[in-house]
């Protein structure tokens, strides 16, 4: 072992001199690299012979302040799956020899945002006056964050050792009220919501449809429960499936689903290559019910699907956001554009551009949310930006929170993520759903409905078993929007930046679905949050994060150990994932 790492010590400072001294190539790639390979071999072996040993080394660790239920998942599964993705992505790239020490000829080059930028304006010139349609209005209800926990049991205990999955029989039933949950759910404790809740939500959401309140339903990812680390592997697939076949079964309208990191089996984990991979045959085969064939087939070649309106003039992007999770496994191992879904994206963009057709992107993590990778979100910017007269919104939950992003360009606002706030009381604390109203192409309103939770547990005490959701507020006339083009967002973030002002205290008041007392502190983080592009947030937090925790250390930890470069090939014949979208 020690003689390995000598030998990348050696190798180091033979660098070292090649970079002082004027070294010539025929030695600096033809010894040297013979050298470097060598030595670069050995430590991959050392890695593989030791990867037993590490993960029991990261298991040890892991227990002295995590749950031996989370250990379990998390390392051995992460651990054995990691570290392998890891040493495939440095021998591929060949990255000590090649691309750090440079002692070796390289194919592949570090992959540039500004050439993707430049690249993507090439093939698809900006059009000075894109032609656009007037289509029928129509609405559509958002369910995220859905969380369902089939095993919740009221009056079971809210306090388990693992801190998440409570609220279960296992955990016994405690005689103080106040360490009990309640028959809806427990706001403020790790629990997610029982079955019987999600069951109730469905059937208000059937009568609202046959009052014609909303035409079809954006289901925005996260299904399953949060205990699903405690569950057997055909857990996570039972819930998505039973979810969709029940909004079938019972609401019967149109749903176009999209994929959340909770699809994932282990969670965040998305094999896109593989087509007997847990996400591809399960996850996507759930997505059967409410999909059509071609719809299936595209999101397999792409990672997205297209739904068009043609009465509506707008085309639904579903997007399978684990093609940017950095805590997906499969991008340690190929993350450098995955199905090359950015290329395809900007085509079906440019394809609506041409036909004067509006675009409204699905998702479930927001494009720069802190769970994001750092350059497929960058680059996904690129094309929203490129094309911001035909990108009328951006959909996303995952937060669970109710918020507001705004994508910028050169200062000035081009467009808003609707961030929508959970189904599940976990993380937030009121059960919510949101009405979508589109008019002309464009999000003209919104209504955000919440069920009282609190209010309803104690009805349930008394034998009282009924439960609604009502209206919070509207968009419009909450934040006093007058127009309906995207003008106004900048207006309106404006409006919300105003730390004194009266548009963030209703705002902040929202965020978790119940007012409550913000400091001014709070209310600086909240407006560095509208920030739609991950640099600018980063930027605008600093000076109000404090000292990093253990768990902050171990993602930036994670972060460097396992979120790799983008390379693409320098010979542009080769089928190596390639970014120039310039080549036709």
């Amino acid at each position: 072992m020690r003689a390995n790492y000598f030998c990348l010590a050696v190798m180091v400072f033979l660098n070292s001199l090649v970079q002082t001294f004027s070294v010539p190539s025929s030695l600096k790639e033809g010894i040297l690299c013979n050298l470097c390979r060598d030595a670069q071999q050995k430590l991959f072996s050392l890695a593989d012979e030791n990867l037993d040993g590490f993960v029991k080394l990261a298991m040890k660790i892991c227990k002295l302040g995590v749950s031996p239920n989370k250990c379990n998942y998390f390392v051995k599964n992460k651990g054995l799956n990691l570290i392998p993705a890891k040493m495939e992505f440095l021998r591929k790239s060949d990255y000590f020899c090649s691309q750090q020490l440079m002692f070796c000829e390289s194919k592949l080059s570090k992959f540039s945002i500004d050439k993707f930028t430049k690249d993507l304006y090439n093939k698809y010139p900006p059009v000075e006056s894109p032609k656009t349609k007037n289509g029928k209005a129509f609405n559509a209800l958002t369910l995220n964050d859905i969380h369902v926990q089939p095993n919740y049991a009221p009056k079971s205990s809210i306090v388990c050792p693992d801190n998440v999955g409570c609220c279960s029989a296992e955990y016994g039933f405690p005689m103080n009220e106040k360490l009990q949950a309640g028959y809806w759910g427990s706001p403020n404790a790790p629990c997610d919501i029982p079955t019987h809740l999600f069951e109730k939500t469905l059937e208000e959401i059937r009568d609202r449809a046959k009052a014609g309140e909303f035409d079809m339903i954006f289901v925005l990812g996260d299904i399953p429960g949060h205990n699903y680390f405690t569950q057997p592997d055909d857990y996570v697939a039972n819930v998505t499936s039973y979810v969709f076949r029940r909004l079938k079964e019972v609401v019967g309208i149109p749903v176009v689903p999209v994929v959340g990191n909770h699809e994932g089996h282990p969670v965040d984990f998305f094999d896109f290559d593989d087509p007997n991979s847990y996400g591809r045959k399960h996850i996507y085969g759930a997505f059967k019910d409410l999909i059509t064939e071609q719809e299936y087939d595209q999101l397999n070649d792409s990672g997205f699907f297209e739904r068009e309106l043609p009465e509506n003039n707008i085309k639904l992007i579903a997007f399978n956001t684990q093609l940017m999770d950095y805590y997906n496994d499969f991008l340690t191992r190929n993350g450098t554009n995955p199905l090359g879904s950015l290329d395809k994206l900007a085509k079906t963009f440019s394809e609506s551009e041409r036909k004067g057709q509006k675009v409204v992107f699905l998702t479930h993590i927001p494009p720069h949310d802190s769970k994001g990778s750092i350059t497929f979100p960058r680059c996904l910017h690129v094309i929203f930006d490129r094309f911001k007269s035909t990108l009328t919104a951006v959909l996303s939950g995952h937060t669970h929170k109710d918020q507001l992003k705004f994508f910028t360009s050169d200062e000035l606002t081009f467009g808003i993520n609707f961030i929508s706030p959970s189904l599940t009381t976990e993380g937030s604390h009121r059960p919510s759903f949101r009405i979508y109203e589109f008019r002309e192409g464009e999000v003209y309103d919104y209504r955000q409905f919440n069920a009282n939770i609190d209010e309803f547990n104690k009805r349930a005490r008394n034998d009282d078993f009924d439960l609604n959701f009502e209206l919070a507020y509207e968009f419009r006339n909450e934040y006093a929007l007058k127009g309906s083009k995207p003008s106004e967002y900048l207006d309106l973030k404006d409006a919300l930046q105003d730390l004194d002002g009266e548009a963030l205290k209703k705002y902040a008041a929202h965020q978790y679905t119940q007012p409550r007392p913000y400091s001014m502190e709070e209310l600086r983080i909240i407006v560095c949050n509208f920030e739609g592009e991950k640099q600018r947030l980063d930027r605008c937090l600093e000076p109000f994060l404090p000292p990093p925790s253990l768990s902050d250390r171990f993602e930036q930890l994670y972060r460097i150990l396992f979120e790799n470069e983008w390379f693409v090939s320098k010979d542009s014949r080769e089928r190596e994932p390639d970014m120039s979208l310039a080549k036709s």
